[in-house]
């Protein structure tokens, strides 16, 4: 069943569909000619250009019309029948559904076709190949013209000009019955309703020729929110695509377009002579079928919501519509990749124009390595030292074991980080988490109302607390403090013994120790600290030259580091130094300078740029220090 759908209903059809056989589209919008002499559909482009009518001939009155990705639907309303086609008019089936009783619109889904009894004041329902007819389906509808449904419930409009109004809903199966499940003075008369993933809308065909629109669950009701027409011009279809809403004007002869906010509104989109719109009843925007192809273990869901899968691995979208595929690997899997309209390891977003098959592909993870699992609540990301998770968008990483993986949790400007659950704990700073085996984290950030909330970050390798003036942030422990707002705010990055302040982030920049905040508003601060790599070269005039440097090694690997001079005097690499490590730990690597006695001797500061770099076992090698100056001292 689709859910979020932008997608209309009975009494005018917008449709977007792609030519057999072609590599473009054309956008078409469609409708139906209900007081013509003869019963037609017609169509355009969805700027209103190009019009073909009739396109389809009818055998009745058209008062129903929906273009799925397949076939044409439209309802035979003296007939009390439900008739189809190919989208090229082709393969007709005049009474594909029978027994209606006034059928006033049609709607289709993923798996059923729902029509409006007018007649017998019910709601039809058959499956989508036209079996299991239920012409009662809900009953007790009052002069229902319109009919609609989402993956989790089915609407429809009551009343007529003269009688009370209402738009009556019910569960997706036809339980909880609810007839004026929306009554409201803005809710006149509703020839259509539609709905897309935030908001109802309906055309109030009787009084003053507005569109209304309210949130899904029936609050915030606006019975104007469009002015679809001069007073007594009876909008009828409605339909939504992409980033527009269409409506047709029964008494006018025209067809409407607005965007989506209600404006501009552009009017007569397709115009009144009678060769294009005579009578323009219901409106339906064609579908797109996209499709996702899955191998490996792992999920794909989609929003809006309409595909998950393992189980429903494909839906219709309106043109124009914009879905993101968010691909969630098994247990003992990992993501792979997209390939088709996307690429990479993040989330899939494509604007479905055209029918679109997206592959995701995932695959299982060495059995020898832990996977870190990351989610997010509320405005915030959490980062990771050593790389791999970025999450929002990248949540899920596997590391060698052993690997020592620090987690940092930044807030969105105007959020605060409130704590950590699962392998950390606590509300202060960066969480440690040791990859022995398999772990699950979980941040979850909130929106700040009230006071301004200054909340403070660390990052890097080293160590570190950052303190204010006036007193309140002390991070390591106490990272986040509200403060009044317009609070002139210090902040002093102090480096632990044996490392060194890098640089701020956020709201602060530079490498000064101190920063000034203005807590005029909600802000966020990162302060970076790095192993201090500054290093005492001993040169005696009878010993060796020679310095010494503590190395940490993230994990099981080899470090290499490499020695050259900066000063005149010393030529070519002073020493270079291997070290290999089964497990995290820290190593001290001697190196002895070879280089010209007079020079050393005789310069006050001897410059030597040393780098330090880490290659893993079986991974590539990566910096962990950058070229630093070394002091000489006798």
């Amino acid at each position: 069943m689709r859910a979020g759908r932008l997608i209309g209903r009975a009494i005018l059809a917008l449709v977007v569909l792609l030519a057999a056989g072609a590599t473009a589209h054309a956008g078409s919008l469609w409708w139906t000619n209900i007081v013509a002499a003869t019963h037609s559909i017609g169509k355009s482009g969805l700027d209103g250009s190009s019009p073909v009518s009739p396109f389809i001939l009818t055998s009745g009155d058209p008062y129903g019309l929906y273009v799925a990705s397949d076939y044409v639907y439209w309802t035979n309303y003296n007939a009390g029948t439900i008739a189809r086609s190919a989208l090229d008019g082709s393969k007709r089936t005049d009474a594909f559904i029978s027994g209606a009783s006034g059928p006033a619109d049609v709607f289709v889904d993923d798996g059923f076709i729902y029509w409006a009894n007018s007649g017998s004041n019910s709601i039809g329902r058959a499956r989508r190949d036209g079996t299991g007819v239920d012409q009662s389906f809900v009953t007790g509808t009052r002069s229902s013209a319109t009919v609609w449904a989402d993956a989790d419930y089915v609407y429809w409009g009551n009343g007529s000009f003269s009688g009370a109004s209402s738009i009556g809903r019910a569960n997706i199966d036809g339980t909880g019955v609810s007839q004026n499940w929306l009554v409201h003075p803005g809710v006149r008369s509703p020839a259509t309703v539609v709905t897309d993933e935030r908001f109802l809308y309906w055309t109030n065909s009787g009084g003053a020729a507005t569109i209304g629109r309210a949130r899904l669950d029936g609050t915030g009701v606006n019975g104007a929110f469009i002015q679809a027409g001069p007073a007594g011009s009876l909008p009828n279809g409605l339909d939504l695509s992409g980033q527009f809403i269409y409506w047709s004007l029964f008494s006018t002869n025209e067809i409407g377009r607005a965007q989506l906010d209600g404006s501009p509104v552009v009017l007569p989109l397709v115009a009144a002579p009678s060769s294009r719109t005579q009578g323009p009843g219901s409106m339906s925007v064609s579908q797109y079928l996209l499709q996702v192809i899955r191998t490996g273990q792992g999920t794909v869901t989609s929003l809006p919501p309409g595909i998950a899968c393992g189980t429903d691995c494909e839906d219709e979208y309106a043109d124009a519509t914009t879905v993101t595929l968010d691909a969630t690997p098994a247990d003992q899997s990992q993501f792979a990749g997209w390939s088709g309209p996307c690429s990479g390891l993040g989330k899939c977003v494509v604007i479905v124009n055209a029918p679109i098959t997206a592959r995701a592909a995932f695959s299982p993870l060495p059995p020898s390595s832990p996977v870190l699992t990351v989610s997010t609540t509320g405005p915030g990301v959490v980062t990771s030292q050593p790389g791999g998770i970025a999450c929002g968008a990248d949540c899920r990483q596997s590391f060698a074991p052993g690997t020592t993986v620090t987690l940092t949790a930044t807030p969105s400007e105007g959020a605060a980080f409130t704590g950590w659950q699962g392998a950390c704990a606590g509300t202060g700073g960066p969480c440690t988490v040791p990859m022995s085996q398999s772990r699950a984290v979980s941040a979850t950030f909130a929106a700040i109302t009230g006071s301004p909330v200054l909340s403070v970050s660390l990052q890097g390798t080293g160590h570190g607390v950052v303190t204010s003036q006036p007193a309140g942030i002390a991070c390591g422990a106490n990272c986040q403090q509200t403060y009044p707002t317009g609070t002139a705010l210090m902040l002093t990055a102090d480096p632990s013994p044996g490392s060194v302040f890098s640089r701020w982030g956020g709201t602060c920049a530079g490498g000064a120790t101190t920063c000034a905040v203005p807590m005029s508003a909600a802000r966020s601060v990162t302060a970076t600290f790095v192993p201090d790599n500054r290093f005492t070269i001993r040169t005696p005039r009878s010993t060796p030259r020679a310095f010494q440097e503590s190395v940490r090694v993230p994990g099981p690997g080899r470090i290499t580091v490499v020695a050259r001079r900066t000063a005149r005097g010393m030529k070519g690499t002073a020493c270079s130094v291997r070290r290999s490590a089964r497990r995290a730990t820290t190593l001290r690597v001697s190196c002895t300078l070879t280089a010209r006695t007079r020079a050393l001797r005789t310069q006050a500061r001897v410059r030597v740029s040393v780098k330090t770099t880490y290659t893993p076992t079986g991974g590539s090698a990566r910096a962990i220090t950058q070229k630093r100056v070394l002091s000489r001292t006798r």
